[in-house]
């Protein structure tokens, strides 16, 4: 694997993380580059570029520099605290967008040079393909921190290189069972969220008869609704020539009305809910909610999945006689065993940490994907800063692959 590395502002050179990159490098580049001098920046852009690096490395501003040159190659980026925003040094380069790689990102939840949270923004609105990793440090990344995050970066980078040869695509087809449409999707997934901590399948929510049945039964449901409208309409007139009636005998009364009187209180009580029910319209398939007059579909089911934890890959699913399962919840609980967390133990360094112990990002792909489908829908769960919860389109191409076509907000079952 061919890398390029580049340092940030205030570096002498490549230092530890360039020396450590070369021990798994097949060929390294990591120049010096000054890039307060444009000639400098030049020179040093016109090198990577003639090196045609696999990887593109960088540090701070070696991590704008990198995001420019992976963005020109088309290669997967790996950036640290990288200078999108906070940098006092500009580049005369352009940055493309036609041609986006997966991109990681290791971000110091402590930098107060490089925000945290300014980055995850920056990348957020140009809907880049980016997987995060959080470290609670500075701006300053510990070496061995970083290698740790390496070795995550190049076990995911090894599988979407080479999809269809790797043990993941493997498991994809054994354990999960996917088709050929599935798999396209799952590796459009794994190239669009670089940084998943699991692949779960899913079947249901299609429609339990055909599409042209169902069509008809909805519109059969308007019809009815429609009809539930007109008698509302005849009501309300009704209504108007009851509260006219009622305007008037008041409008007659020749002295003040004796509202302490309890019999004239419910005699125009009467009258008022008379007038006000006027009716309404719900349709014929469900009295409370307008929500379930749309078709209903099938029931959710969640199948079994492929988890990653560092190199590994752990086929878990649902526990023989429950009938029950939550992917999410048994991937934590796998994650905090796999990590050696002690849970019984009082709290100290194995439970103070529970939260970030929780994190993790699960994408359901959809399994019985028609390969005459024009779109798909996944669905995203887990632990972040909070509740992760979303849905996410596809569109199918013209050479059988998926194109991504945005996220909207919510729980699967009810889109």
């Amino acid at each position: 694997m061919k890398i390029a590395f580049f340092h940030g502002l205030e570096s002498d050179g490549p230092g530890q993380k360039g020396a450590f990159l070369e021990t798994v490098a097949s060929s390294l580049y990591a120049p010096t580059v000054d890039y307060r001098n444009p000639d400098d920046v030049r020179r040093v852009w016109g090198e990577a570029v003639a090196f045609q690096p696999d990887v593109v490395v960088g540090s701070s501003m070696g991590g704008w520099f990198g995001l420019h040159l992976c963005m020109e190659l088309g290669v997967v980026g790996a950036f640290v605290n990288p200078a999108v925003v906070g940098r006092t040094v500009e580049l005369e380069l352009e940055l493309k967008h036609h041609n986006a790689p997966p991109i990681f990102l290791l971000l110091g939840l402590e930098d107060d040079k490089v925000p945290y949270a300014g980055v995850r923004e920056w990348f957020g609105e140009r809907n880049m393909a980016i997987g995060i990793d959080y470290i609670r440090a500075g701006h300053r990344v510990p070496i061995e921190d970083f290698q740790k995050w390496w070795e995550g970066v190049a076990a995911q980078r090894r599988s979407l290189v080479d999809f269809e040869n790797s043990e993941l695509h493997e498991k994809l087809v054994d354990e999960l069972k996917l088709g050929r449409p599935e798999l396209a999707l799952a590796e459009a997934v794994l190239r669009h969220f670089p940084k998943l901590d699991a692949l779960c399948a899913y079947s249901g929510g299609g429609l339990p008869r055909s599409l042209e049945l169902t069509h008809e039964r909805w519109l059969s449901e308007l019809d009815v609704m429609e009809s539930q409208l007109v008698a509302v309409e005849q009501a309300a007139k009704a209504k108007q020539i009851e509260l006219q009636s009622l305007r008037q005998e008041l409008a007659e009364q020749e002295e003040a009305i004796d509202w302490k009187n309890p019999r004239i209180r419910n005699r125009i009580k009467k009258s008022m809910q008379s007038i006000v029910s006027v009716g309404s319209v719900r349709g014929s398939t469900d009295r409370y909610s307008p929500v379930k007059l749309l078709p209903k579909l099938t029931p959710i089911l969640y199948h079994r999945m492929v988890a990653f934890y560092q190199d590994d890959l752990h086929t878990l699913g649902r526990k023989n006689g429950s009938k029950k399962w939550n992917p999410v919840e048994e991937l934590v609980q796998h994650r905090m065993e796999w990590m050696g967390v002690d849970q019984t133990a009082p709290r100290g360094p194995g439970r103070l940490h529970f939260k970030s112990m929780r994190t993790c990002r699960l994408m359901f792909i959809p399994k019985h994907v028609d390969g005459k489908a024009t779109y798909a829908l996944t669905a995203e769960s887990g632990y972040g800063h909070g509740l992760i919860r979303n849905l996410h389109f596809w569109v199918a191409t013209s050479d059988g692959s998926w194109a991504y076509d945005g996220m909207k907000h919510g729980k699967l079952e009810r889109l």
